[in-house]
């Protein structure tokens, strides 16, 4: 590492610029690595060897609907509700 951040030798964890620099090496490789994969899916195409892949519709468990059961009412108590004039 050539960080002048530190002088000793360090992950790139320790240090936000060695990691910023590792971070966009990592994603330069697999943005090369993704362009060589459809490369080679193109030239398949072209010679009639690529097969379309199968796209399978997984269906997901959907529980049956819950059905409300009345509650019981509470039986005896104390009757707070004002008396009602005629």
């Amino acid at each position: 590492m050539s960080c002048e951040r530190f002088d000793f030798p360090h992950a790139p964890v320790w240090c936000p610029e060695c990691y910023a620099k590792e971070s966009q090496t990592i994603i330069a490789r697999e943005a090369i690595r993704a362009n060589d994969l459809k490369e080679r899916e193109v030239l398949a195409k072209e010679q009639g060897y690529w097969q379309e892949p199968e796209v399978r519709v997984v269906r997901q468990y959907t529980p049956p609907a819950r059905v409300e059961q009345p509650k019981p009412q509470a039986k005896g108590g104390m009757n707070i509700e004002p008396a009602r004039e005629s």
